[in-house]
C-alpha cells in the first residue's frame, strides 16, 4: 500500500510550487477543517526549522503532551513526514487520509506532493 501512495504523490511532483493557499484551505473546508481541533506551532523560516521542530517536540513531549510532528522532507520512508509521540503514522492511516483527501479533490493535479503529504497529521481517517 505504501508503495500505491507513494506512486500516485510522486506523480504529482510537476505541481510544487504555488503561491496560493486557496485550494488547501478549501480541500480543508470539505473535510471539515481538522487543522482547528489542535494547537499548532508552526516553524517557519530559511535554516533551522527540522532542528527547532525536533527539540520542541521532545520538550513539550517531556512535558507529558501528547505532540505531533511533520517534517519534510522524508529521508527512507513517507511515513516519516507525520508522527505522533515519535511514532511514524501506520501505513493504513496513512493511506486512509490520502484516499479521504482524493476524494474531495476536483482532480489529482489540484494539491502538489507537499500539500497533500501534510494533510494527514491534521486528522484521523
Amino acid at each position: 500500500m505504501l508503495r500505491t501512495m507513494e506512486k500516485y504523490l510522486n506523480g504529482l511532483q510537476g505541481h510544487d510550487f504555488r503561491m496560493d493557499l486557496g485550494p488547501v484551505r478549501q480541500v480543508c473546508e470539505r473535510l471539515g477543517n481538522p487543522q482547528f481541533l489542535y494547537p499548532v506551532l508552526h516553524v517557519a523560516g530559511t535554516n533551522g526549522k527540522g532542528s527547532t521542530c525536533a527539540f520542541l517536540e521532545s520538550l513539550l513531549r517531556s512535558a507529558g503532551l501528547k505532540v505531533g510532528l511533520i517534517t519534510s522532507p522524508h529521508l527512507t520512508d513517507l511515513r516519516e513526514r507525520v508522527q505522533v509521540n515519535r511514532q511514524l503514522i501506520s501505513e493504513k492511516d496513512l493511506g486512509a487520509s490520502i484516499e479521504m483527501i482524493r476524494k474531495v479533490l476536483p482532480s489529482d493535479d489540484f494539491l502538489s506532493f507537499f500539500e497533500i503529504a501534510s494533510l494527514p497529521s491534521f486528522f484521523k481517517p
